[in-house]
């Protein structure tokens, strides 16, 4: 499928599956809308401006896909609820991964097992979500490996992360007199470490500098 305003688009669906298409020099290569129970797998994404964005979906699976080259994002999420993303090879985009907006608290998303590569701007981007999950993931040569706005609750566990120009960094805000929590454990950090692994951020509003460890800073 070439050159189109969209490769495929769906809205109001529900058990869709998309699989097994080339996608490429599209304005937006796969987009769902309002829909539920969706499979995207075993597809081949190249150069379109947005590979795939989910906009208020439920229970979408993204699988095995080859994204590549994309001029912005991706995997894009919006206010989606329990989506499944894993086995993914997400390279030279300019976002790989943003979750946005999904802070339902019975609607974590998965992350797993997806090699993010040579993305220009982040590998991946938890906005404003809840419970994020980030496990087992082979994150490298990114500008920032994970970046996390405005996310509580999430769980950065057993990732390789290797020569980003940044590993992680975090932006959390202040909300009466709260400061959101986040779990980072586990991860290889590029090489060995004997003591905690330090992750700089900062406390908004007000910019203030803020650090979070990951207490095992061992490889897994």
């Amino acid at each position: 499928i070439y050159k189109c305003s969209y490769g495929i688009y769906n809205l109001f669906s529900n058990s869709t599956i998309i699989r097994e298409n080339i996608l490429r020099d599209n304005d937006n290569g796969v987009e769902i809308s309002h829909s539920k129970d969706v499979q995207i797998e075993n597809n081949n994404i190249s150069k379109n401006n947005y590979a795939i964005f989910l906009d208020n979906s439920l229970n979408a699976s993204i699988n095995q896909n080859l994204i590549k080259s994309n001029n912005v994002h991706a995997i894009y999420l919006f206010s989606s609820k329990h989506s499944v993303i894993t086995g993914n090879c997400i390279d030279g985009n300019k976002w790989g991964i943003i979750i946005d907006n999904a802070l339902d608290l019975g609607g974590c998303a998965l992350i797993q097992h997806n090699n993010i590569s040579n993305n220009l701007v982040c590998g991946i981007e938890i906005d404003w979500s809840f419970g994020t999950k980030i496990v087992e993931n082979n994150i490298s040569y990114n500008d920032v490996g994970i970046r996390l706005i405005s996310s509580i609750g999430a769980v950065i566990m057993k990732n390789n992360f290797f020569y980003n120009r940044r590993h992680a960094y975090f932006e959390k805000f202040i909300i009466f007199g709260v400061i959101s929590l986040n779990l980072i454990h586990g991860n290889f950090w590029g090489r060995p470490h004997i003591f905690p692994k330090i992750i700089f951020g900062k406390l908004m509003p007000g910019n203030i500098p803020w650090i979070q460890f990951d207490l095992t800073g061992c490889p897994v």
